[in-house]
């Protein structure tokens, strides 16, 4: 399965899997379109942990990942956590 098939759940579930992701941020497609849109726009940019969900600034409504409705274009992009990779790293090179 390619990463375009997969679900925003499963890229999230394999994001946990490489044990180096922290959190996440919430995208738009940032055009006219989206500007207009009251959930996804007050959305664009913002982060959150791993395992916590997006919470809308206006709504207090919680979306663990897109999409947030329907047509919904918006993707998520992982937030690397430098101390697990640090952790990674040094595991590495002190195996026997």
């Amino acid at each position: 399965m390619s990463t375009k098939q997969k679900t925003q759940a499963e890229i999230v579930k394999d994001w946990k899997a490489k044990g180096v992701i922290g959190g996440k941020r919430w995208n738009t497609a940032n055009d006219p379109i989206v500007r207009k849109c009251e959930i996804c726009w007050p959305l664009n940019g913002m982060e959150a942990k791993i395992d916590e969900p997006f919470v809308h600034p206006v709504t207090g409504e919680k979306y663990d990942h897109p999409p947030a409705h329907d047509g919904c274009r918006c993707c998520l992009t992982p937030i690397m956590d430098m101390d697990l990779v640090s952790k990674q790293f040094w595991d590495i090179l002190n195996k026997d």
